[in-house]
């Protein structure tokens, strides 16, 4: 568990730095993680911290779990008690301090929901983005008819918003019949979640006849299994080319996905600030900034500095 993997660090960290100066102690504590973050961290931090707040700062640093990952400068004491380096993407930012066991093991704020929600938020994110930038992409190279391009905001059902946009059926009849599969859809991953392996379960039990074929088939493949981790299933579905085969690399995808997840995410809000102040499409924006960086970009746009 991540408690046990910080904890022996931890302690072997402990003892080097109580029989040795500060500095002396991070050096040797810290041997699994790279000097650099750890001088970059206490440059960042320990210049503005007094000096027992620096030590403990860094001696956290020095317990945490090696990773690929810095520890980034706005890391502090509290945050580092308890990200411990142990999870993809854990580079001790925590300011609110949400993730904080003390707030308890169930609801909202507890580890388990905030960890499976950033990942899933940050799937969504990722397909949202793709979906964003590629009709207007492709209509404006030509791939497809101008009029299919249509910016990611002009689409949907809201009045004044779906209006210019021919679906060939009531936008209103789509959203309902697309809200009904999303309903069942998420409450099925919901009850994945809280008990690992209960779709593969459900399906098997009702292997009589009494649910049809496709649907037990899809939720035996999608299904977590039994005391798996409901934020990676793996899978023939989550896992279809085998490229994940080992720990080590088991460990590199997940932090390459959560990263690209909280890019996407930040993208996502660019790109409904960007619609709602410009009123054009994200790779509309990217084209006109591109061919004229001076002259297209936040600054003139936000200080009406255009020509």
């Amino acid at each position: 568990s991540d408690s046990s993997g910080g904890g022996s660090k931890g302690g072997r960290s402990a003892r080097s730095i109580s029989s040795s100066s500060p500095s002396g102690a991070v050096r040797g504590a810290g041997k699994g993680r790279q000097p650099s973050s750890m001088n970059a961290a206490r440059r960042a931090l320990g210049l503005t911290l007094p000096a027992k707040t620096s030590t403990l700062l860094e001696t956290k640093i020095a317990q945490r779990v090696p990773t690929s990952l810095p520890v980034i400068p706005m890391a502090d004491v509290q945050s580092l008690s308890y990200l411990d380096g142990h999870l993809p993407g854990d580079m001790g930012f925590d300011p609110l301090h949400l993730f904080d066991p003390a707030n308890g093991g169930s609801g909202l704020l507890s580890q388990e929901w905030l960890r499976y929600a950033e990942v899933v938020h940050g799937r969504w994110a990722m397909l949202g983005v793709v979906g964003c930038l590629t009709p207007e992409a492709l209509a404006m190279r030509g791939t497809i008819p101008e009029e299919r391009g249509v910016e990611w905001f002009r689409t949907g059902f809201l009045p004044t918003v779906g209006q210019d946009v021919e679906y060939g059926w009531d936008p209103y009849s789509i959203a309902w019949v697309q809200f009904s599969i999303l309903a069942v859809a998420e409450m099925r991953r919901l009850q994945d979640y809280r008990k690992p392996g209960c779709l593969a379960a459900d399906s098997e039990a009702a292997s009589d006849g009494s649910e049809p074929v496709l649907r037990r088939e899809l939720e035996m493949a999608l299904s977590t299994p039994p005391g798996g981790d409901p934020v990676y299933p793996g899978g023939p579905v989550f896992n279809f080319l085998d490229v994940v085969e080992s720990a080590s690399a088991t460990r590199r995808f997940k932090e390459k996905e959560i990263k690209h997840g909280r890019l996407a995410m930040v993208a996502m809000l660019g790109f409904f600030v960007q619609a709602a102040y410009t009123g054009e499409g994200p790779y509309s924006n990217l084209v006109e900034h591109v061919s004229d960086p001076f002259g297209e970009n936040i600054i003139t746009s936000l200080f009406g500095l255009k020509e």
